[in-house]
Protein backbone atom coordinates (compact mmCIF):
# COMPACT_ATOMS: atom_id res chain seq x y z
CA UNK A 1 0.00 0.00 0.00
CA UNK A 2 3.04 2.75 -0.44
CA UNK A 3 1.47 3.68 -3.34
CA UNK A 4 -1.22 5.09 -1.99
CA UNK A 5 0.01 7.98 0.19
CA UNK A 6 1.19 9.39 -2.91
CA UNK A 7 -1.62 8.78 -4.71
CA UNK A 8 -4.03 10.28 -1.85
CA UNK A 9 -1.67 13.25 -1.81
CA UNK A 10 -1.72 14.12 -5.59
CA UNK A 11 -5.50 14.17 -4.94
CA UNK A 12 -5.48 16.23 -2.46
CA UNK A 13 -2.99 18.70 -4.25
CA UNK A 14 -5.61 18.60 -7.42
CA UNK A 15 -8.77 19.35 -5.35
CA UNK A 16 -6.76 22.33 -3.38
CA UNK A 17 -5.97 23.63 -6.68
CA UNK A 18 -9.14 22.95 -7.77
CA UNK A 19 -10.74 24.95 -5.26
CA UNK A 20 -8.44 27.68 -5.58
CA UNK A 21 -9.67 27.83 -9.48
CA UNK A 22 -12.81 27.44 -8.75
CA UNK A 23 -12.79 30.80 -5.64
CA UNK A 24 -10.76 32.77 -8.08
CA UNK A 25 -12.83 32.24 -10.86
CA UNK A 26 -15.68 33.05 -8.27
CA UNK A 27 -14.32 35.97 -6.89
CA UNK A 28 -13.12 37.23 -10.71
CA UNK A 29 -16.99 36.85 -11.43
CA UNK A 30 -17.96 38.77 -8.50
CA UNK A 31 -15.76 41.35 -9.41
CA UNK A 32 -16.64 41.66 -13.06
CA UNK A 33 -20.25 41.39 -12.44
CA UNK A 34 -19.44 44.31 -9.71
CA UNK A 35 -17.39 46.22 -12.33
CA UNK A 36 -20.51 45.19 -15.18
CA UNK A 37 -22.89 46.76 -12.75
CA UNK A 38 -21.09 49.41 -11.94
CA UNK A 39 -20.52 50.16 -15.39
CA UNK A 40 -24.36 49.78 -16.11
CA UNK A 41 -25.23 52.04 -13.11
CA UNK A 42 -22.63 54.75 -14.56
CA UNK A 43 -24.01 54.13 -18.00
CA UNK A 44 -27.75 54.43 -16.97
CA UNK A 45 -26.91 57.42 -14.38
CA UNK A 46 -25.42 59.28 -17.83
CA UNK A 47 -28.56 58.00 -20.42
CA UNK A 48 -30.70 59.08 -17.35
CA UNK A 49 -29.65 62.57 -17.17
CA UNK A 50 -28.04 63.52 -20.31
CA UNK A 51 -30.44 65.41 -23.30
CA UNK A 52 -30.06 62.87 -25.80
CA UNK A 53 -31.76 58.76 -26.12
CA UNK A 54 -30.07 56.15 -26.03
CA UNK A 55 -31.41 53.15 -27.86
CA UNK A 56 -30.90 49.75 -29.08
CA UNK A 57 -32.86 47.40 -31.64
CA UNK A 58 -32.51 44.31 -33.39
CA UNK A 59 -31.16 44.20 -36.95
CA UNK A 60 -34.24 44.40 -38.70
CA UNK A 61 -35.18 47.27 -36.60
CA UNK A 62 -38.73 45.33 -34.97
CA UNK A 63 -37.47 45.31 -31.36
CA UNK A 64 -36.38 47.77 -29.26
CA UNK A 65 -33.83 45.50 -26.99
CA UNK A 66 -33.05 49.21 -24.66
CA UNK A 67 -34.41 52.57 -24.81
CA UNK A 68 -33.50 55.93 -22.15
CA UNK A 69 -35.32 57.84 -20.47
CA UNK A 70 -34.22 60.59 -22.83
CA UNK A 71 -37.05 59.26 -25.24
CA UNK A 72 -40.05 60.76 -23.33
CA UNK A 73 -38.44 64.05 -22.94
CA UNK A 74 -37.63 64.47 -26.38
CA UNK A 75 -40.40 62.54 -28.46
CA UNK A 76 -43.12 62.92 -25.55
CA UNK A 77 -44.10 59.56 -25.83
CA UNK A 78 -43.78 56.85 -23.07
CA UNK A 79 -40.69 54.56 -22.80
CA UNK A 80 -43.25 51.64 -22.96
CA UNK A 81 -45.17 52.36 -25.84
CA UNK A 82 -42.09 51.76 -27.88
CA UNK A 83 -41.16 49.00 -26.45
CA UNK A 84 -45.08 47.49 -27.26
CA UNK A 85 -44.52 48.97 -30.56
CA UNK A 86 -40.61 49.96 -31.87
CA UNK A 87 -41.46 51.90 -34.95
CA UNK A 88 -44.00 54.07 -33.41
CA UNK A 89 -41.42 56.50 -33.02
CA UNK A 90 -41.72 57.19 -36.75
CA UNK A 91 -45.22 58.34 -36.04
CA UNK A 92 -43.60 61.75 -35.12
CA UNK A 93 -41.45 62.88 -37.84
CA UNK A 94 -42.20 65.58 -39.60
CA UNK A 95 -43.82 64.27 -43.43
CA UNK A 96 -41.31 66.10 -45.35
CA UNK A 97 -38.76 64.10 -43.84
CA UNK A 98 -40.50 60.81 -42.88
CA UNK A 99 -39.33 59.11 -46.34
CA UNK A 100 -35.28 60.09 -46.02
CA UNK A 101 -35.53 58.37 -42.56
CA UNK A 102 -37.11 54.98 -43.71
CA UNK A 103 -34.47 55.29 -46.89
CA UNK A 104 -31.93 55.14 -43.92
CA UNK A 105 -33.77 52.52 -41.89
CA UNK A 106 -33.76 50.17 -45.23
CA UNK A 107 -29.81 51.32 -46.15
CA UNK A 108 -29.59 49.69 -42.53
CA UNK A 109 -31.90 46.39 -42.82
CA UNK A 110 -30.91 43.25 -43.72
CA UNK A 111 -29.84 41.80 -46.43
CA UNK A 112 -28.17 45.69 -46.57
CA UNK A 113 -26.81 46.28 -43.50
CA UNK A 114 -25.25 49.34 -44.83
CA UNK A 115 -25.23 53.28 -45.87
CA UNK A 116 -25.05 56.37 -44.44
CA UNK A 117 -25.46 57.78 -41.13
CA UNK A 118 -29.26 59.17 -40.72
CA UNK A 119 -29.96 62.85 -41.61
CA UNK A 120 -30.82 65.51 -39.43
CA UNK A 121 -34.77 65.12 -39.62
CA UNK A 122 -37.90 66.88 -37.68
CA UNK A 123 -40.03 65.52 -34.86
CA UNK A 124 -43.78 67.08 -34.29
CA UNK A 125 -45.21 67.03 -30.83
CA UNK A 126 -48.66 66.59 -30.30
CA UNK A 127 -48.69 70.02 -29.29
CA UNK A 128 -47.43 71.07 -32.87
CA UNK A 129 -44.45 72.05 -31.51
CA UNK A 130 -41.15 70.85 -34.39
CA UNK A 131 -37.83 69.73 -32.68
CA UNK A 132 -35.05 69.11 -34.53
CA UNK A 133 -32.97 65.49 -34.22
CA UNK A 134 -29.97 64.09 -34.95
CA UNK A 135 -29.73 60.56 -34.85
CA UNK A 136 -26.76 58.45 -35.67
CA UNK A 137 -26.73 54.42 -35.73
CA UNK A 138 -23.96 52.26 -34.99
CA UNK A 139 -23.93 48.22 -35.63
CA UNK A 140 -23.46 45.75 -33.34
CA UNK A 141 -21.71 42.07 -34.35
CA UNK A 142 -21.92 38.99 -33.02
CA UNK A 143 -19.25 36.37 -32.98
CA UNK A 144 -19.52 35.01 -36.68
CA UNK A 145 -19.14 38.75 -37.42
CA UNK A 146 -23.26 39.43 -38.58
CA UNK A 147 -24.94 42.61 -37.69
CA UNK A 148 -27.29 41.48 -34.61
CA UNK A 149 -28.16 45.17 -33.32
CA UNK A 150 -28.00 48.77 -33.80
CA UNK A 151 -27.26 50.85 -30.92
CA UNK A 152 -27.04 54.43 -31.39
CA UNK A 153 -27.95 58.03 -30.12
CA UNK A 154 -30.50 60.88 -31.26
CA UNK A 155 -29.97 64.14 -30.10
CA UNK A 156 -32.11 67.23 -29.97
CA UNK A 157 -30.59 69.79 -31.97
CA UNK A 158 -32.79 72.28 -32.17
CA UNK A 159 -31.30 75.08 -30.43
CA UNK A 160 -28.00 74.45 -33.17
CA UNK A 161 -30.37 73.84 -35.92
CA UNK A 162 -32.61 77.43 -35.51
CA UNK A 163 -28.84 79.00 -34.89
CA UNK A 164 -27.91 77.33 -38.15
CA UNK A 165 -30.86 78.77 -40.04
CA UNK A 166 -30.42 82.32 -38.43
CA UNK A 167 -26.97 82.55 -39.78
CA UNK A 168 -28.17 81.02 -43.21
CA UNK A 169 -30.68 83.62 -42.98
CA UNK A 170 -28.30 86.37 -41.91
CA UNK A 171 -25.91 85.48 -44.86
CA UNK A 172 -28.41 85.76 -47.69
CA UNK A 173 -29.60 88.99 -46.45
CA UNK A 174 -26.21 90.14 -45.75
CA UNK A 175 -25.08 88.99 -49.41
CA UNK A 176 -28.19 90.69 -51.04
CA UNK A 177 -27.33 93.96 -49.41
CA UNK A 178 -23.85 93.62 -50.77
CA UNK A 179 -24.42 92.33 -54.24
CA UNK A 180 -26.91 95.21 -54.42
CA UNK A 181 -23.95 98.18 -53.65
CA UNK A 182 -22.19 99.83 -56.39
CA UNK A 183 -19.10 100.64 -54.41
CA UNK A 184 -16.42 97.96 -53.80
CA UNK A 185 -16.35 96.39 -50.69
CA UNK A 186 -13.37 93.76 -50.00
CA UNK A 187 -12.35 92.21 -46.93
CA UNK A 188 -9.05 91.40 -45.88
CA UNK A 189 -7.52 88.95 -43.14
CA UNK A 190 -4.25 90.08 -40.78
CA UNK A 191 -2.08 89.10 -43.43
CA UNK A 192 -3.64 91.58 -45.70
CA UNK A 193 -4.95 88.42 -47.79
CA UNK A 194 -8.09 89.28 -49.32
CA UNK A 195 -10.98 87.19 -48.12
CA UNK A 196 -13.89 88.71 -49.99
CA UNK A 197 -15.10 91.11 -52.03
CA UNK A 198 -18.88 92.15 -53.70
CA UNK A 199 -20.10 91.78 -57.15
CA UNK A 200 -18.70 95.81 -57.44
CA UNK A 201 -15.27 94.59 -57.57
CA UNK A 202 -15.81 92.96 -61.14
CA UNK A 203 -17.67 95.71 -62.08
CA UNK A 204 -15.35 98.17 -61.03
CA UNK A 205 -11.62 96.53 -61.26
CA UNK A 206 -12.45 93.88 -63.61
CA UNK A 207 -11.31 91.47 -61.40
CA UNK A 208 -13.84 88.54 -59.88
CA UNK A 209 -13.98 87.67 -56.40
CA UNK A 210 -12.61 84.26 -56.68
CA UNK A 211 -9.51 85.26 -58.86
CA UNK A 212 -8.26 87.73 -55.52
CA UNK A 213 -9.65 85.12 -53.26
CA UNK A 214 -6.33 84.91 -50.96
CA UNK A 215 -4.02 87.54 -53.25
CA UNK A 216 -2.71 90.70 -51.88
CA UNK A 217 -4.75 93.63 -52.92
CA UNK A 218 -1.30 95.45 -53.90
CA UNK A 219 -2.35 94.58 -57.58
CA UNK A 220 -5.38 97.13 -57.11
CA UNK A 221 -3.14 99.78 -56.64
CA UNK A 222 -1.36 102.02 -59.38
CA UNK A 223 1.48 102.74 -56.98
CA UNK A 224 3.32 100.88 -54.82
CA UNK A 225 3.97 103.84 -52.86
CA UNK A 226 0.11 103.86 -51.78
CA UNK A 227 -0.07 100.19 -50.88
CA UNK A 228 2.90 100.47 -48.69
CA UNK A 229 1.52 103.55 -47.05
CA UNK A 230 -1.54 102.12 -46.12
CA UNK A 231 0.80 99.06 -44.62
CA UNK A 232 2.09 101.32 -42.43
CA UNK A 233 -0.52 103.26 -41.76
CA UNK A 234 -4.40 101.45 -41.90
CA UNK A 235 -3.15 97.87 -42.26
CA UNK A 236 -1.21 98.10 -38.79
CA UNK A 237 -2.08 96.71 -35.84
CA UNK A 238 -0.22 98.35 -33.32
CA UNK A 239 -2.10 101.95 -35.32
CA UNK A 240 -4.25 104.10 -33.18
CA UNK A 241 -6.06 104.94 -36.81
CA UNK A 242 -9.09 102.55 -36.68
CA UNK A 243 -10.52 104.42 -39.86
CA UNK A 244 -9.67 106.59 -42.18
CA UNK A 245 -11.37 108.48 -45.56
CA UNK A 246 -8.62 109.28 -48.10
CA UNK A 247 -8.35 109.29 -52.29
CA UNK A 248 -5.88 106.74 -54.28
CA UNK A 249 -5.26 105.95 -57.43
CA UNK A 250 -6.23 102.27 -58.74
CA UNK A 251 -5.63 100.27 -61.63
CA UNK A 252 -7.92 97.79 -63.10
CA UNK A 253 -7.70 94.42 -64.70
CA UNK A 254 -6.81 96.09 -68.12
CA UNK A 255 -4.21 98.34 -66.77
CA UNK A 256 -6.53 101.22 -67.00
CA UNK A 257 -6.10 103.90 -64.03
CA UNK A 258 -9.37 105.63 -61.87
CA UNK A 259 -9.44 107.64 -58.67
CA UNK A 260 -11.24 105.90 -55.76
CA UNK A 261 -12.78 107.30 -52.95
CA UNK A 262 -11.84 105.12 -50.80
CA UNK A 263 -12.65 103.93 -46.58
CA UNK A 264 -11.04 102.12 -44.64
CA UNK A 265 -11.29 100.37 -41.38
CA UNK A 266 -10.10 97.56 -39.10
CA UNK A 267 -12.65 95.33 -38.01
CA UNK A 268 -12.98 93.92 -34.41
CA UNK A 269 -14.13 90.93 -32.45
CA UNK A 270 -16.21 90.98 -29.30
CA UNK A 271 -13.11 91.05 -27.21
CA UNK A 272 -11.82 94.27 -28.90
CA UNK A 273 -9.00 92.41 -31.06
CA UNK A 274 -8.09 93.29 -34.32
CA UNK A 275 -9.12 90.42 -36.95
CA UNK A 276 -9.04 91.64 -40.46
CA UNK A 277 -9.81 94.95 -42.48
CA UNK A 278 -12.22 96.30 -45.02
CA UNK A 279 -12.54 98.66 -47.61
CA UNK A 280 -15.21 100.67 -49.31
CA UNK A 281 -13.64 102.50 -52.73
CA UNK A 282 -15.78 104.30 -55.04
CA UNK A 283 -14.95 104.83 -58.91
CA UNK A 284 -15.17 109.01 -58.90
CA UNK A 285 -13.47 109.26 -62.30
CA UNK A 286 -16.72 110.83 -63.57
CA UNK A 287 -17.02 113.02 -60.44
CA UNK A 288 -13.49 114.25 -61.22
CA UNK A 289 -14.15 114.89 -64.69
CA UNK A 290 -17.19 116.92 -63.74
CA UNK A 291 -15.44 118.57 -60.83
CA UNK A 292 -12.73 119.70 -63.10
CA UNK A 293 -15.09 121.10 -66.19
CA UNK A 294 -16.45 123.31 -63.66
CA UNK A 295 -13.12 124.45 -62.20
CA UNK A 296 -12.74 125.77 -65.96
CA UNK A 297 -16.36 127.03 -66.39
CA UNK A 298 -15.35 128.61 -62.95
CA UNK A 299 -12.22 130.42 -64.73
CA UNK A 300 -13.97 131.08 -67.43
CA UNK A 301 -16.45 132.71 -66.13
CA UNK A 302 -14.02 134.92 -64.15
CA UNK A 303 -12.43 135.54 -66.59
CA UNK A 304 -15.48 136.99 -68.31
CA UNK A 305 -16.76 138.47 -65.14
CA UNK A 306 -12.83 140.68 -65.67
CA UNK A 307 -13.61 141.56 -69.22
CA UNK A 308 -17.23 142.88 -68.82
CA UNK A 309 -15.83 144.77 -65.71
CA UNK A 310 -13.34 146.56 -67.41
CA UNK A 311 -16.06 147.52 -70.03
CA UNK A 312 -18.54 148.96 -67.85
CA UNK A 313 -15.68 150.78 -66.41
CA UNK A 314 -14.32 152.37 -69.70
CA UNK A 315 -18.29 153.10 -70.76
CA UNK A 316 -18.93 154.88 -67.35
CA UNK A 317 -15.41 157.06 -68.23
CA UNK A 318 -16.80 158.26 -71.30
CA UNK A 319 -20.32 158.69 -70.22
CA UNK A 320 -18.61 160.63 -67.69
CA UNK A 321 -16.32 162.37 -70.04
CA UNK A 322 -19.97 162.92 -72.31
CA UNK A 323 -21.86 164.57 -69.40
CA UNK A 324 -19.20 166.84 -68.81
CA UNK A 325 -18.82 168.03 -72.15
CA UNK A 326 -22.34 168.61 -72.73
CA UNK A 327 -22.84 170.22 -69.78
CA UNK A 328 -19.67 172.89 -70.49
CA UNK A 329 -20.79 173.38 -73.80
CA UNK A 330 -24.61 174.01 -73.18
CA UNK A 331 -24.21 176.32 -69.94
CA UNK A 332 -22.78 179.69 -72.27
CA UNK A 333 -26.21 179.46 -74.45
CA UNK A 334 -28.37 178.58 -71.55
CA UNK A 335 -26.90 181.56 -69.37
CA UNK A 336 -27.82 184.12 -72.53
CA UNK A 337 -30.96 182.93 -72.67
CA UNK A 338 -31.61 183.01 -68.87
CA UNK A 339 -30.52 187.28 -69.47
CA UNK A 340 -32.39 187.58 -72.58
CA UNK A 341 -35.84 186.25 -71.24
CA UNK A 342 -35.14 188.03 -67.79
CA UNK A 343 -34.69 191.68 -69.91
CA UNK A 344 -37.16 190.70 -72.00
CA UNK A 345 -39.85 190.03 -69.33
CA UNK A 346 -38.35 193.34 -67.63
CA UNK A 347 -39.15 195.61 -70.38
CA UNK A 348 -42.76 194.57 -71.94
CA UNK A 349 -44.01 192.51 -68.59
CA UNK A 350 -47.44 194.65 -69.74
CA UNK A 351 -47.49 193.45 -73.30
CA UNK A 352 -47.00 190.01 -72.09
CA UNK A 353 -50.03 187.77 -71.62
CA UNK A 354 -50.13 184.17 -70.43
CA UNK A 355 -49.37 182.58 -73.14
Amino acid sequence: YSWVIPVITIAFVIAVLVAIYVYLVRREVKRRTADLKESENRFRQMADNINAVFWIVSADWNEVVYVSPGYEKIWGNSTASLYHSPKSWLDNIHPDDLAQVEEDIAAKTPPRQSGPAFHEYRITHTNGKESWISTHAYPVFDNEGKVYRYAGISEDITARKLAELALAQNKVEIETVLNSISDVIIYSDLNRNIVLSNPAMETTFGYSSKELAGKSPEILYANEKDFQLQEQRQFDKSSDIKSASYELSYKRKDGTIFIGDTFGAKVFDGDGNTIGFIGVVRDVTQRKLVEAELLDHRDHLEELVTERTAELSNLNRELEAFSYSVSHDLRAPLRAINGFSSLLNEENYDQLNNE
